[in-house]
């Protein structure tokens, strides 16, 4: 088995002892250290690597499909998703996990997903979710099997190195389908193409959202900003006739709503508030929302 795919100094292998929960880490320079590593594995071991390059410029995504009912589910799906990115001009590479599931590793136009050039200031874990929603769901079908892992990890995630064996079932993660071809570097398609577009475009709408969110809570009063014009640490010191203060700048109170308790459970700092007893929290414009407060000319809060 070749590991040539793998970019030396990139990924990290770690080895987990499922009886102890000890686990140990390896810079991964080179295939010597893989073979190393997989030569040494204990059957009470787990052995993952790293999905993707330290540097994010990324090659290949993979995939996990799981299914403890029907591991033939798994391998509908996975082979589905091949047959209709082959045909689109990517190379793809199955792989059985060892145990309920399979890889699927599929070949991209070398593309750098945290690239702050190219974007600056968006939600990079957000953006290639969306990327890999588009890229694999373009066909409409929706994958019961698809490892919610994928996503929720993002580019930090890890996989099962392939040539190790999976400790329940003592059988290899093991290449049933395809090869690592990389005489040629792959081009952009044009799904990659629309997925890069359609994500740009997603995550520009959640950015539109959130400015539009910040404008609504910096809505002003006669020109004047309630939120920084009023320290709601002296708000409460009004409104419930104690404050204990902090160095750090946050202070504590009893609680309005709730009544007041044996210990202060309301956390205010100037300009937000939560209880921990129960779910009143806010700013400025919550406390006139609810009546406690008004405001003068100048955006103060007034009782």
């Amino acid at each position: 088995m070749t590991y040539s795919w793998i970019k030396p100094k990139q990924h990290i292998i770690t080895v987990r002892n499922r009886e102890t929960g000890f686990a140990k880490q390896y810079k991964c320079w080179n295939e010597k250290v893989i073979h190393k590593v997989l030569d040494e594995q204990k059957s009470t071991e787990d052995v993952y690597i790293t999905k993707y390059p330290s540097d994010r410029l990324v090659e290949w995504i993979i995939l996990d499909f799981d299914s403890k009912d029907d591991i033939s589910l798994a391998y509908k799906e996975v082979v589905r998703i091949k047959n209709y990115l082959r045909m689109n001009g990517h190379n793809c590479v199955i792989v059985e996990s060892g145990s309920k599931g399979y890889h699927l590793y599929i070949q991209i136009a070398p593309f750098k997903f945290k690239d702050t050039e190219l974007r600056n200031g968006l939600d990079w874990k957000n953006y290639f979710n969306a990327f890999v929603c588009f890229l694999i769901h373009r066909d409409k079908h929706l994958y019961l099997t698809l490892d919610n892992v994928n996503f929720t990890a993002g580019l930090n995630g890890n996989i099962r190195l392939i040539g190790s064996k999976h400790p329940s079932t003592g059988k290899e993660c093991r290449i049933i389908d395809g090869t690592f071809d990389l005489d040629e570097v792959q081009v952009v398609s044009e799904i990659q193409n629309n997925a890069q577009r359609w994500a740009y475009c997603r995550l520009d709408g959640i950015e539109e959202k959130k400015k539009n969110n910040i404008k609504k809570k910096t809505t002003k009063v006669n020109g004047n900003d309630p939120i920084s014009n009023n320290d709601l640490r002296d708000v409460f010191r009004e409104i419930t006739g104690d404050m204990k203060l902090y160095p750090k700048g946050y202070g504590y109170c009893s609680c309005p709503v709730h009544g007041t308790d044996s210990h202060f459970s309301l956390l205010v700092t100037k300009e937000w508030f939560s209880c921990s007893a129960c779910d009143f929290k806010g700013n400025i414009w919550t406390l006139r929302k609810m009546g406690m407060v008004k405001f003068d000319d100048e955006g103060r809060a007034i009782r």
